[in-house]
Formats: C-alpha cells, sequence, structure tokens
C-alpha cells in the first residue's frame, strides 16, 4: 500500500523532464491493473482498490459549496473538510489547502497525524449515480429531494478517494482529490450511520450491516489478499 500517496502521485505526474520510459508510470499501472481485473476471481470493484490512493474514516467538519466555472454548465462542487478518523490506505495523507476555493492544489505536505484537517471534492452531478434507496436525486437541484447532498456536517463516512492531475508549473504539480471508487453504487462515499457502515447494495461482498470495525477488518483482509496475489 502506498504509505505517501500524494509523494506517488508527484512520482507518476511531476516529473519535469518526462520519462525514459515508452510508457509513463500512470499508464503503466492502469493497464497492469486492468490485466489484473481479467485473472482475478472477483473483479467488480475489489481490483479498483488498487487505483483508490486514499481510504479512510473521516468525521466531516464543514462543506463549501463552489462552482467550477471552467467546467460546461458551471458545474456545482462541494469542498468537503474532515477530521481522519482512521486510515486504511496512505498513512502519509496531505493536510488542507490553504487555497480553499482553489481548484489546483498543491497539498501541504504536513502529516495529518499532526494537523488533522482533511479535504476532498466531489461533484454535485455526480449524486445522480447513487444507487442507495436512502438518498433521492433530484435533476433539478442536484441535491437529494429532501434538499440535502450525500455528504454532510458532523456526519461519518468511510472514503475512497484519488488524486487526479491538474497540471504542472515549473515547480511541482498540482491536484485535486475526488472520489474514485469504480463501480461504487455509493460515488466511494460510504456514510456510517448508528456505528454501521451502508452498503445496502453489498458492494464489497462483505454483507451488509456491518459494524464499521467488521467492515474496515474485511477491508484491510482484501487489501492484504490483492497485495499478495
Amino acid at each position: 500500500m502506498k504509505s505517501n500517496p500524494f509523494a506517488f502521485f508527484q512520482y507518476q505526474f511531476g516529473h519535469p523532464g518526462g520519462y525514459r520510459f515508452k510508457v509513463s508510470p500512470p499508464t503503466f499501472l492502469r493497464e497492469l491493473v486492468k490485466q489484473a481485473a481479467k485473472v482475478y476471481p472477483d473483479s467488480s470493484i475489489s481490483v479498483g482498490l488498487c487505483l483508490v490512493d486514499v481510504i479512510c474514516q473521516i468525521k466531516v467538519t464543514d462543506t463549501l459549496p463552489k462552482v467550477d466555472t471552467t467546467a460546461p454548465f458551471y458545474d456545482k462542487i462541494v469542498l468537503v473538510t474532515a477530521q481522519v478518523l482512521d486510515t486504511i490506505k496512505g498513512k502519509e495523507l496531505p493536510s488542507c489547502s490553504t487555497d480553499i476555493y482553489g481548484t489546483k492544489r498543491n497539498f501541504p505536505s504536513q502529516n495529518i497525524i499532526n494537523d488533522n484537517c482533511f479535504q476532498f471534492e466531489y461533484r454535485l452531478s455526480w449524486q445522480g449515480n447513487m444507487k442507495s434507496p436512502g438518498f433521492h436525486y433530484n435533476p433539478s437541484t442536484l441535491y437529494d429531494t429532501s434538499g440535502k447532498p450525500w455528504i454532510q456536517k458532523d456526519s461519518e463516512y468511510i472514503v475512497f478517494l484519488t488524486f487526479i492531475n491538474m497540471g504542472r508549473d515549473s515547480l511541482q504539480s498540482y491536484a485535486v482529490l475526488y472520489p474514485g471508487m469504480d463501480k461504487s453504487s455509493y460515488i466511494g462515499l460510504y456514510p456510517i450511520r448508528n456505528g454501521i457502515v451502508v452498503d445496502e447494495n453489498n458492494d464489497f461482498g462483505f454483507g451488509s450491516g456491518l459494524s464499521v470495525d467488521d467492515f474496515k477488518t474485511k477491508l484491510r483482509q482484501k487489501i492484504n489478499t490483492l497485495l499478495m496475489n
């Protein structure tokens, strides 16, 4: 597992002079995972764990709606600020950006343990892909029919996140941290309610109604299985 996922991202996308190999690291990684999916017995969602940069349990402390003016129809974004309660993949997580309105991020290098402020973004339009019976998407408002977004303040979640390359300058690469779980019924953002991880569609094959500890144990076992095969 990647101990420092942002450093790994910088390795993949931040090389100033290009690469001496015919295939860039991110392309090679995706092709390798694609081939693994063909032979691994559980190819639905498990192999996708190899491409996810960060998996952690969080408690949301704030949500900030904003608009991406560079996207068609001015796509609406929610910037989520949270505390990290547990790390499952990625041990040295980046702390909050000082420019909370920016779309290109240079994540500060502080270890999350010393400065427990963690941020990621998701687009409200993605909520249309939700397959949760508890979330009823309204395409006109981009929210649930109750008027609430999927991620809510003072709630806990298990999140699956990936760094998305936003380009580089002469100094470094920039990124946004987005939900990145392929074939997830919950766009990679699984809520915790009354100590239970909500996964009504049993995306991972663990069974539904698992406690947080049981879910995380089974998830770590799944990741270890992938590493050993």
